[in-house]
C-alpha cells in the first residue's frame, strides 16, 4: 500500500498535494502495482495520470478537492493528430483530475468524496480549445474521471460533486464496471463513449446536463461502436435527458440494456435514442422504469445532422424495445440553475411532449415494440395542430417539432411497430388524440 502521506501530502485542504500523489502512483507502478490510499484528511489536487494495476482507494473520511487554478494545477489539452468533429469535453482528457491512456486494470474506489468546487473557466483563460467544432469560451472547467483506451477499469463507491465539464469520461475502454456512485454535478454524469462489456449499476445521479449518456463519437479518430452496456439499477434526475443513447452516433450502439430505474425532475427527456451523425443502432432495451415530473417520456429519433467525416450518411434504428414504463405528472418544468454554462439557455421553455418514435422520409425507425406503458400527461391543448413539420437537421431535443398533434404517441416515418397494452392520460383536457401515426408500416396495437 503506497500512503500518500509518506509522499509528502498534507490534508489541510489548501496546499496542492498533485506532486505527492504523481509520486505514490509511479511508485506503485513500478512495484507492479498495489493500493495509492488516501486516508481521512482533506486534499487540493490538480491532474494526475494513472497507470497500470494502479488502484486509488478513499479513505471514509477523504475529500479531494479539485483546484480553483485551472491554468496551473491541471494538464493542458493535449495535440489531436486527427479531425476533430465532438465537442471539446468529448475531445480532450488531459485537462481533468484522474488521466488514464492505455492502461490495464485501474480503479478509483472507496466511500470518499471528489468535490470540485464549482469552477468554471474565466474569460482570461479557456484550455486550447480552438480547433474543429471545439469553440473557445465555452466556461467549463477541468473533467473528473477521463480515461482513454483502457482496459479492466472499476470506478464504485465514492461520491463526486460540483463538476464543471464532465463527471465521468470514458471513451475507448473495454471491460468497464461502474458502481455505488453519488454524483451531484453542473454538466453531464456518465460518459460511455466508443467502449464495451460496460456495467453502470446502484449509481444515483443528479446532472445539470444529461445524467448517464452513452455517445459513439470520433473522439479516436475512426469509428467505433458502443456496444454490450447494462445500466440498472439507477436513480437519476437531470436538467436535460436523465439517460440518453447519442447525440454523437458515428460508430453506432448495439446490444444496450437498461432496466430498473427510476428517473424524476428532469427537464428534458427520460429514455433517448438519438441517430443523428450517421451509425446504425441496433437492439436497445428499456425496461422496469419509473418516471416522475419528466418533460418526455422517451425519443426515439433518427435525424440528419451529419456531424462527421465527409460522406457522413443518415444512420438507422431498429429493434428496439421500450417496456414496463409508468410516466406520472403533472410535469412542471425544471429551472435551469447549473452556471454560466447555461446561462443562454435560462429563458427557454420547454414543452411537455408526448412519447416519440421518429424516422425520416425514406429511413424509417424498424422493429419497435411498446409494451405495458403508462403515461400520466399534462394535456392542455385546445387545438390540434394540422402537420408536424419534418426537422431533420434540428438539435435533437424534445422541443425539435414543436406542438405535436398528439398528447400520448407520436410515431413517425416507422416499420413493423407493436404496442401492447399502452395507455396514456390527460390530466387537463386536451383536444389532441392519444397517439398519432404518420407514414408507418405494419402497425398493430392490442
Amino acid at each position: 500500500m503506497f500512503n500518500i502521506l509518506d509522499y509528502g501530502a498534507v490534508s489541510d485542504g489548501k496546499t496542492l498535494c498533485r506532486d505527492a500523489f504523481q509520486r505514490a502512483i509511479n511508485d506503485c507502478a513500478k512495484a507492479g502495482g498495489g493500493t495509492v490510499y488516501v486516508p481521512n484528511g482533506r486534499y487540493l489536487l490538480g491532474t494526475v495520470f494513472l497507470k497500470d494495476n494502479v488502484h486509488i482507494h478513499l479513505d471514509a473520511g477523504a475529500l479531494i478537492l479539485g483546484s480553483t487554478d485551472l491554468k496551473n494545477d491541471f494538464a493542458p489539452d493535449e495535440a489531436i493528430p486527427y479531425a476533430v468533429y465532438q465537442d471539446a469535453s468529448h475531445t480532450f482528457f488531459h485537462h481533468s483530475l484522474f488521466v488514464a491512456e492505455g492502461c490495464k486494470n485501474i480503479s478509483v474506489t472507496g466511500s470518499g468524496r471528489i468535490d470540485m468546487q464549482s469552477k468554471y473557466e474565466s474569460d482570461d483563460f479557456t484550455p486550447v480549445r480552438g480547433i474543429g467544432v471545439c469553440p473557445k469560451g465555452t466556461f467549463r472547467g477541468a473533467k473528473v474521471i477521463a480515461f482513454k483506451e483502457c482496459t479492466d477499469v472499476v470506478l464504485k463507491d465514492f461520491s463526486l460533486y460540483n463538476a464543471t465539464d464532465l463527471a465521468i469520461y470514458l471513451a475507448g475502454c473495454e471491460d468497464i464496471r461502474v458502481g455505488g456512485l453519488l454524483i451531484d454535478t453542473h454538466i453531464d454524469g456518465i460518459n460511455i463513449d466508443c467502449s464495451k462489456n460496460t456495467v453502470i449499476s446502484d449509481c444515483i445521479i443528479k446532472s445539470g446536463d444529461d445524467g448517464i449518456v452513452p455517445k459513439s463519437s470520433y473522439v479516436l479518430g475512426r469509428k467505433q461502436l458502443t456496444e454490450n452496456l447494462v445500466v440498472t439499477n439507477c436513480i437519476v434526475s437531470s436538467e436535460c435527458n436523465a439517460i440518453k443513447l447519442g447525440t454523437e452516433s458515428n460508430g453506432g450502439f448495439k446490444n444496450i440494456t437498461v432496466s430498473n430505474c427510476a428517473i424524476y425532475d428532469t427537464r428534458s427527456v427520460g429514455l433517448s435514442v438519438e441517430a443523428v451523425d450517421g451509425g446504425e443502432i441496433d437492439g436497445v432495451t428499456f425496461t422496469n422504469i419509473t418516471m416522475n415530473n419528466v418533460g418526455c417520456p422517451f425519443f426515439v429519433i433518427i435525424g440528419n445532422r451529419a456531424r462527421g467525416p465527409e460522406g457522413t450518411g443518415i444512420g438507422s434504428i431498429k429493434n428496439v424495445k421500450i417496456s414496463h414504463i409508468i410516466h406520472t405528472g403533472p410535469y412542471s418544468e425544471i429551472p435551469r440553475k447549473r452556471g454560466p454554462y447555461y446561462r443562454h439557455l435560462e429563458t427557454l421553455p420547454f414543452n411537455h411532449q408526448a412519447g416519440m418514435v421518429v424516422g425520416l422520409p425514406d429511413h424509417p425507425i424498424q422493429n419497435i415494440r411498446l409494451e405495458d406503458i403508462y403515461l400520466q400527461m399534462n394535456g392542455g391543448e385546445q387545438v390540434t395542430p394540422n402537420t408536424v413539420p419534418e426537422n431533420p437537421k434540428g438539435y435533437p431535443d424534445a422541443n425539435i417539432f414543436g406542438t405535436l398533434n398528439s398528447y400520448g404517441f407520436f410515431i413517425r416515418h416507422a416499420k413493423n411497430v407493436k404496442a401492447v397494452d399502452i395507455k396514456a392520460e390527460v390530466i387537463n383536457p386536451d383536444a389532441r388524440p392519444e397517439i398519432t401515426l404518420d407514414d408507418v408500416e405494419n402497425f398493430e396495437r392490442i
